[in-house]
């Protein structure tokens, strides 16, 4: 009981399709069977090339969001060890000045300090609420004051470096995850994609098929039709009247010379029959004479 079900829809979308098809072809009528060939490929190849161009657009696409994914990874990643070798710099800084007091050491730390806000003002882009680059932000007011301290205090306030190295390298690994991450969204993003890809080829692919099987049978019917024709001119059935040829205009016109070469051989036929009544009745009479003639005697044969 449910296999007529999952087998009569598909028999019913391929007779409207065919009826549908023949109420077009009975409208139009194509020029030549060139024309009609022409028409079905690139009606059959027009899935094929919508195929093509959604698949360069995902292309393209995928392409475009790797190369900006790669280029922010390398950015990222630099920013990141650039970090890490300035937090290294302001250190070493911070010590030599405890130990030489020059003013020159404060200026390169002072500078580094900069360098290191600036660069993570554009890693919390990257990181907007990862408590990390909230920690960094809080050691780094704390570090900014130690410029105005005196070196004995400058000197206590030392320990405060290695939490500070310790929380920039969980920055980078921070930084590493994220990048990690958004390389993750892209593979899955390729993925389904790339599913999307298959259904729509299966899908076209088979449109196509349909598309070839259709336009297969508007040019290969009228060429049976006419072969049908032929074959009952040819052995003299007139039972039916002929059904007129659909298709290309060339097929049609030879359909209606097959017309008249019908209705010609019918003429010619009935002149035949006409012909050999005709003979045989001027035959008739001479034919009994003869007869008649064998019949008789040689005595009684005129003249004997």
């Amino acid at each position: 009981m449910m296999a007529a079900p999952s087998t009569a829809p598909p028999l019913g979308l391929l007779q409207r399709t065919l009826d549908m098809t023949t109420r077009v072809a009975r409208r139009w009528r194509p020029r030549s069977l060139l024309q009609l060939v022409l028409i079905a490929f690139l009606v059959v190849m027009l899935p094929l090339g919508v195929l093509m161009f959604q698949a360069g657009q995902a292309l393209t696409e995928l392409t475009r969001l790797a190369d900006v994914s790669a280029r922010q990874a390398v950015e990222e990643t630099r920013r990141a060890r650039t970090l890490g070798a300035l937090a290294l710099e302001m250190e070493r800084s911070a010590r030599q000045y405890a130990v030489l007091e020059q003013e020159s050491l404060l200026e390169i730390y002072a500078e580094r300090l900069e360098e290191y806000r600036q660069l993570l003002q554009l890693q919390r882009e990257l990181l907007p609420d990862d408590p990390v680059v909230a920690d960094l932000e809080e050691q780094l007011t704390r570090l900014g004051e130690l410029p105005g301290l005196t070196p004995e205090a400058l000197e206590g306030r030392l320990d405060a470096f290695p939490a500070f190295a310790e929380r920039t390298e969980a920055l980078r690994r921070a930084t590493n995850q994220r990048i990690d991450a958004r390389i993750d969204a892209i593979r899955q993003r390729a993925s389904g994609v790339q599913g999307r890809l298959w259904w729509q080829t299966g899908a076209l692919v088979s449109a196509s098929l349909v598309l070839m099987l259709l336009f297969s049978w508007l040019i290969i019917r009228p060429v049976r039709q006419l072969e049908r024709r032929i074959l009952r001119i040819g052995s003299g059935a007139r039972d039916e009247p002929p059904q007129p040829v659909q298709g290309p205009a060339e097929l049609v016109k030879l359909d209606e010379r097959l017309d008249w070469l019908a209705s010609r051989l019918t003429e010619l036929e009935a002149e035949k029959q006409q012909f050999l009544r005709h003979m045989s009745h001027e035959l008739k009479t001479p034919l009994a004479s003869v007869r008649e003639a064998r019949r008789c005697s040689p005595t009684e044969w005129p003249g004997s």
